[in-house]
């Protein structure tokens, strides 16, 4: 399950943030618990209410999105950094975003016009170093 905030748990409706309205989708090598296990540990999945992400790829130079189309919704993807700050904001299928290092860390943050959402896991910057922890690895 996936959600960023829940605080209702006995009446549920549409208006209501309530859990299960969200999942975890996982890139794994096979179809296993090993292998989701292991992606889950490095942190290469993204969560979802509805928003399906045919490609994610995120690293210390850029975080890039491609969204699959479902009916006719429309896409905008934010990308934030801390204190939800909107860093860039893109409207289609596909979208990217490179850091100009000032930033903590950043994330996407896709949005489609039927209110289902994805986000990815936050790309970290640690200052003046240039390391970067991306999903739970260093690079």
């Amino acid at each position: 399950m996936a959600t960023d905030d829940s605080h209702i748990f006995k009446d549920f409706g549409p208006q209501y943030s309530n859990p299960g309205r969200g999942w975890v989708m996982v890139r794994a090598s096979r179809l296993d618990r090993d292998a989701i296990l292991d992606a889950l540990r490095v942190g290469d999945f993204y969560a979802s209410t509805g928003v399906t992400l045919d490609e994610v790829e995120q690293g210390p130079d850029e975080i890039y999105v491609r969204i699959c189309q479902e009916s006719d919704a429309l896409y905008t993807t934010r990308f934030v950094g801390a204190h939800d700050v909107t860093l860039k904001e893109v409207f289609g299928l596909e979208a990217a975003y490179r850091p100009d290092g000032d930033e903590p860390y950043f994330r996407a943050s896709v949005i489609s016009s039927s209110g289902a959402r994805a986000w990815t896991q936050p790309v970290i910057l640690s200052p003046g170093k240039g390391i970067v922890e991306n999903q739970g690895r260093t690079e």
